[in-house]
């Protein structure tokens, strides 16, 4: 599971689905869902959270970017992750 932080001020309504796409640095698709919106008084800047297959992250630098499904307005957030062994 990955759990994605931001400003919750710059999220769409909960009601809009949020997608994420991951890619390797290199722009080869990796893997791309549904991510969840989050409220946890806690962690106020955890806004979402994806759940990626292992398998499909093998060791590597990976991007992944967080958007509203089904609108052209583009990215919310951009985040690097590194897989390793």
């Amino acid at each position: 599971m990955l759990e994605l932080e931001g400003d919750p001020a710059l999220l769409p309504p909960s009601t809009s689905t949020l997608q994420a796409i991951v890619k390797t640095v290199e722009g080869e698709p990796v893997w791309r869902g549904e991510a969840r919106h989050v409220r946890d008084s806690g962690r106020p800047s955890l806004i979402a959270s994806t759940g990626v297959p292992a398998e499909r992250l093998a060791p590597g630098d990976y991007l992944l970017t967080l958007s509203v499904r089904g609108t052209a307005d583009g990215t919310l957030y951009s985040y690097f992750f590194r897989v390793g062994r």
